[in-house]
């Protein structure tokens, strides 16, 4: 049977993400006159605090690979393939919206006859090079669209969760039983310490160092309830991992923590797990990935032509927030089909071809989930 509830989880998330983008506050607080309109919860929930979103991605990430995996141990060729299937599911959507993003930006500057620029940036080959093979939040260039950080981070947590598990699987011969603690007592203390921001600074822009925690609770999380680890310890991670908010970040680190249990109580209450399962949370589970990538630029074109066409008023923002809404679950849905979609039985393939069940190699975050790991 499906893992129900974990669609509706991320489709959550990604809603959450999108409404925060909407521009309610800051900078660019596009739609801020409709603020006092949005009821208090789901002011405070998506509004104000929708960009914590991205932490329960994070979680979800580590969780989901550890559900899907059953193992906490590869050897090297199995690691390869890990990191092939990951690149061709995560791979393709990323470039087609990375084409979009360079899309709107050529037209909005042909339009207004204003420089071709990319999140207020000029465009350079070398921003673009970088993003290609995920590297501009380690070189320190602007990003293309101001979501693709997270892309960087998933990619590193997808390498080092492979060598983990690699390191785990080349001790296990000589010490079957010690084997996972020689690798996960360093690293946990490694990225706990990293959460502090204690190694981060200018020469070091990786913002993946300060959240590889995040995804290893969730990754804790789910050996627990497979019973690989016993339940206490990532319980003791996590309230570590929340201390680490003295240093900063404690809203994120809260998030993670609190998606953590939010996890295991679908796994166990089976009510909760219907509820997040219903249609409408499937759909927008289905459609996160292509929406997380894709909405940011979706809401810039939207609001270009509503501001030409009808001004800044509070009536043209409640038409910006509704077409941009609609607009980018149309571009979302019209990705994940054309392009996602295939990406998904691709990156199956390469499962086939390792030798490997395609249940085992279930999409994480982003893809579908997994079987239910109830007895």
């Amino acid at each position: 049977s499906r893992f129900a509830g974990l669609d509706g989880i991320r489709g959550l998330a990604a809603l959450a993400v999108v409404l925060y983008h909407l521009g309610f506050h800051g900078p660019q607080a596009r739609a801020k006159e409709l603020v006092p309109l949005t009821p208090a919860p789901i002011r405070f929930l998506f509004v104000e605090h929708g960009g914590l979103g991205v932490a329960v991605f994070f979680a979800l990430s580590g969780f989901v690979l550890s559900i899907s995996l059953r193992s906490t141990r590869l050897s090297p060729v199995e690691a390869v393939h890990f990191m092939k299937r990951r690149c061709k599911r995560l791979i393709p959507p990323y470039y087609a919206a990375l084409i979009l993003a360079i899309l709107v930006a050529g037209a909005s500057a042909v339009v207004s006859n204003s420089p071709f620029e990319l999140e207020g940036e000029p465009f350079s080959f070398m921003s673009l090079l970088a993003h290609l093979v995920f590297l501009q939040s380690a070189l320190d260039l602007p990003q293309i669209s101001s979501v693709f950080w997270t892309l960087c981070a998933e990619m590193f947590f997808y390498l080092a969760f492979a060598l983990i598990l690699m390191g785990v699987g080349s001790l296990w011969p000589r010490y079957p039983r010690q084997s996972l603690w020689f690798v996960l007592v360093p690293v946990s203390v490694l990225s706990l310490v990293a959460a502090t921001g204690a190694v981060q600074g200018d020469w070091l822009p990786v913002p993946w160092l300060t959240t590889f925690a995040a995804f290893l609770l969730g990754a804790f999380t789910a050996w627990a309830l497979l019973r690989r680890i016993h339940p206490a310890i990532p319980v003791v991670f996590g309230v570590a991992y929340l201390l680490t908010g003295w240093w900063g970040e404690l809203p994120f680190k809260a998030t993670v923590v609190g998606s953590a249990a939010l996890f295991v109580l679908v796994t166990r209450v089976s009510t909760i797990g219907r509820i997040l399962d219903t249609a409408l949370f499937r759909f927008l589970g289905r459609i996160s990935y292509s929406w997380y990538l894709t909405h940011s630029v979706v809401l810039s074109a939207v609001y270009f032509l509503v501001e030409k066409s009808f001004g800044t008023d509070r009536s043209a923002q409640l038409i910006y927030a509704l077409a941009g809404i609609g607009a980018t679950v149309v571009a979302a849905t019209i990705l994940q089909r054309l392009v996602e979609a295939p990406s998904i039985r691709w990156a199956k393939n390469e499962a086939v071809i390792a030798g490997v069940s395609p249940q085992r190699a279930t999409d994480s975050l982003l893809g579908s989930p997994p079987q239910d790991p109830r007895p």
